[in-house]
């Protein structure tokens, strides 16, 4: 009886471990099914992305936690006691008109003859538990760095700039009206791009050129310096000197006159690049808030108050001396004398100076 020929080894099969059965990949195929079927990382809500605007917290690692809590907090205080600048109107209907989902139900005759617009109800209650909660975490993957995402359902809402400089102020003052424990740092930030120069360069003169507006709205003179602040974290395909030419010269646009001072600048624009997104901060008290660190500050007031608090008076010799003659026991009277036990030292040192001195005394000759 013939042999079986043996089957050709090539590319077309392959076999698979322990079971003896080949798997036809077919010609420049692959045996894994997923090889060529990935699809893009979709980006959750909770994560940071492009578009946000918040409040950046930094803290000790492990105790993010505790920092987050303190900080909602904090900022609800600040929050509630802000000056509130109306925003646009979102999804408002125009004219008046009522939208094509809308139940108008009329109540009898004796009730007045109101329309109830159950759509419309549903839509505010639904609008109002949007806005109970001001911020969201923004997962960074970061340790010690979080992000607060501010609630865009609000349709009021105040500048990130203004609650963080309320805050900071608080803890420069003597009353420390908000004193924080586990929060190092919070930084305003207005905008969340993708760690791309160009896009950067784009949110930097947008962001300025806002805050310049603003300045001019209410009638001070534009910042006659700035400077650029740049730190990365998990993110090592941007270069940094790039970005920071780049930004200056875009901030030199919307601010003809400034000119770049890094040891007091007027105004800082701070860029935290986080794996692939970068947080455009743009701050106005730099040096005053020490580079808006609440724990620098903090120590910094509990130097003034410790310095402003009496101290005690300097201890007087005279004084201890006196008392210590005062309460020697009557009939004794305090004397320099060595007691017995120093004597004995004493004595039992100088015999072995003496029987040293014997012993490497050079012979005496006749």
């Amino acid at each position: 009886m013939a042999e079986r020929a043996p089957a050709p080894k090539g590319k077309g099969t392959v076999k698979s471990k322990g079971k003896g059965i080949s798997k036809d990949k077919g010609e420049g195929g692959s045996s894994k099914p997923w090889a060529h079927s990935a699809k893009p990382r979709q980006v959750h809500e909770s994560e940071l992305s492009p578009g946000m605007s918040g409040i950046i917290v930094t803290c000790d690692t492990h105790i993010e936690k505790s920092a987050v809590r303190e900080s909602f907090a904090v900022l609800s205080q600040v929050w509630d006691h802000a000056d509130i600048r109306p925003d646009a109107q979102l999804g408002a209907a125009k004219d008046g008109a009522p939208s094509a989902d809308s139940v108008a139900v009329e109540l009898p005759a004796g009730s007045g003859g109101a329309v109830i617009d159950f759509a419309q109800e549903i839509a505010n209650e639904v609008s109002q538990l949007k806005e109970d909660k001001r911020f969201f975490v923004a997962q960074t993957g970061c340790p010690g760095f979080v992000v607060l995402r501010v609630n865009t359902a609000i349709r009021t809402r105040p500048r990130m700039l203004d609650l963080v400089n309320k805050i900071l102020a608080s803890a420069v003052s003597e009353d420390g009206e908000f004193g924080v424990r586990f929060v190092a740092r919070m930084l305003p930030c207005q905008t969340v791009v993708r760690a791309e120069t160009a896009k950067i360069v784009a949110a930097v003169r947008e962001v300025v050129s806002a805050v310049a507006a603003d300045r001019k709205r209410a009638g001070l003179p534009l910042f006659p310096s700035f400077a650029i602040q740049f730190k990365k974290r998990y993110a090592g395909n941007i270069e940094r000197d790039e970005v920071i030419k780049a930004a200056a010269d875009a901030a030199q646009l919307e601010l003809p006159a400034a000119k770049v001072n890094l040891s007091a600048p007027a105004v800082c624009i701070v860029l935290e690049v986080i794996k692939n997104c970068c947080c455009v901060c743009v701050v106005d008290h730099w040096n005053e808030y020490k580079r808006y660190s609440v724990r620098a500050l903090q120590g910094k007031t509990l130097t003034l108050e410790s310095a402003a608090a009496p101290t005690e008076p300097p201890i007087d010799e005279t004084l201890i001396n006196e008392t210590l003659i005062n309460e020697t026991p009557i009939g004794v009277m305090p004397t320099d004398e060595p007691d017995a036990a120093s004597a004995a030292r004493e004595g039992a040192r100088g015999t072995k100076r003496a029987w040293r001195a014997d012993v490497t005394a050079p012979p005496e000759i006749d």
